[in-house]
């Protein structure tokens, strides 16, 4: 667990940055997973040094807006590929343009929910396996 960190103090409206933060390493693999955390609490993880170095996957923050996700996160987890969790013509335009354009600038490699359907990574420590099923393509096979 990265965040919440041990000074957090929960308040009567839930907020974004209340997510947890984390990663998760499996042999050779990592995986990091940051909920709905905005910018605030990445410059925070990455300032106290929270992060293990490269992550294979990093799970974007609060669906790609652009409350997240910062260059000093991506600078920080190196990731190779990222997953967008977002609805299909979702009100808020997630991911935002900004967040993408940094993600091409460092090379990463994004997978949306809201053009890909369901995504998982699968590994057995070594290998890094990504599966996609979209509801609607395979409706009309």
């Amino acid at each position: 667990m990265i965040a919440p960190f041990g000074d957090y103090t929960p308040t009567d409206v839930p907020r974004n940055n209340d997510s947890l933060v984390m990663t998760v390493s499996f042999g050779e693999r990592s995986f990091l997973l940051t909920g709905d955390a905005e910018k605030e609490i990445e410059y925070r993880i990455v300032g106290e040094g929270k992060l293990p170095g490269h992550v294979d996957v990093l799970k974007l923050g609060h669906h790609g807006s652009r409350t997240s996700s910062t260059a000093d996160l991506l600078d920080a987890a190196r990731p190779s590929f990222a997953i967008v969790s977002a609805g299909f013509e979702n009100l808020y335009r997630h991911p935002h343009p900004d967040v993408l354009k940094r993600l091409e600038q460092r090379g990463v490699r994004v997978f949306r929910t809201d053009n890909g359907g369901l995504i998982q990574f699968v590994t057995d420590g070594r290998r890094l396996e990504k599966r996609a099923y979209n509801r609607q393509l395979a409706a009309m096979q």
